[in-house]
C-alpha cells in the first residue's frame, strides 16, 4: 500500500486528467503513481510531458524503449516499472517469448545485434557506481545515430526517476502489471514484495 493515499480520481484537476487522456493508454483512470504526483499538479503535467518528449516521438521502436526501460528498472530494484514496462512492451508487440528472456538477453538469438547493444547499454547506465564506457557508445553507434542515442539513454533516465519515486512511495501496482508479472517475469526472479524493504537483483555487467 502506498505511504501517502493516493487522490481520488475526482480530486485530481481537469488539466491533469486531459494531460493523463493524452498518454494514449487504455486506461480509466490515472496510474497509481499519478495519484501522488497530482497533489502538485505542475509536476504532475511535466512528468507526462516529458513522457510524451522521449517515450512517444523520436525514432526508436518503442518496443526498444520499453524493454531498456524495463531491464534498467529491474537493474535498480523497481518491482512496480518492471512490471509495466514489460506489460507495455507486450501491448506493442514484443513476443511474451521475447520479453520472458530479456534478463538473458546476450545469449539469446530472440536479440538482434542492435537490440543488445541497446540493452547491454541500459544496464550499464542504470548500474550504480554508473558502469558506462567508451565502448558502450562505440557499439551504439554501429546501429544507432546520435540522436537515437540521446533518445535512448533519455527513455533510461526517464525510468530512473519513477524508479525512485515508485519505490519510496511503495506505490500499489495496478492488476494488469501484476498479473503480467506473476506469470511472464517470475522465472527471472520478479516478485511483488509485501514490502518495499527489498534487495535488488545481482547481475554481472557485461
Amino acid at each position: 500500500m502506498s505511504r501517502l493515499k493516493p487522490l481520488e480520481p475526482s480530486d485530481i484537476t481537469e488539466e491533469v486528467r486531459e494531460y493523463f487522456k493524452s498518454f494514449g493508454r487504455d486506461v480509466d483512470e490515472p496510474l497509481e503513481a499519478m495519484k501522488d504526483l497530482a497533489r502538485r499538479p505542475a509536476m504532475a503535467k511535466a512528468t507526462m510531458q516529458l513522457y510524451h518528449a522521449t517515450i512517444m516521438e523520436g525514432t526508436l521502436p518503442s518496443s526498444l524503449k520499453w524493454m531498456a526501460s524495463h531491464i534498467s528498472s529491474k537493474i535498480r530494484g523497481c518491482t512496480f516499472c518492471s512490471a509495466h514496462t514489460a506489460s507495455y512492451a507486450f501491448d506493442d508487440g514484443t513476443s511474451i517469448e521475447k520479453i520472458e528472456a530479456l534478463w538473458d538477453f546476450e545469449r539469446s538469438p530472440l536479440f538482434s545485434g542492435a537490440e543488445k547493444a541497446a540493452l547491454s547499454f541500459s544496464v550499464a547506465a542504470a548500474t550504480v557506481p554508473n558502469a558506462v564506457t567508451d565502448a558502450h557508445f562505440e557499439e551504439l553507434r554501429q546501429h544507432y545515430d546520435e540522436g537515437e542515442i540521446v533518445e535512448l539513454l533519455g527513455t533510461i533516465a526517464y525510468f530512473a526517476y519513477f524508479n525512485c519515486w515508485n519505490d519510496s512511495m511503495a506505490t500499489e501496482l495496478e492488476p494488469h502489471p501484476r498479473d503480467f508479472g506473476k506469470k511472464h517475469l517470475a522465472q527471472s526472479g520478479w516478485d511483488l514484495p509485501t514490502n518495499y524493504s527489498k534487495s535488488k537483483p545481482k547481475r554481472e555487467v557485461v
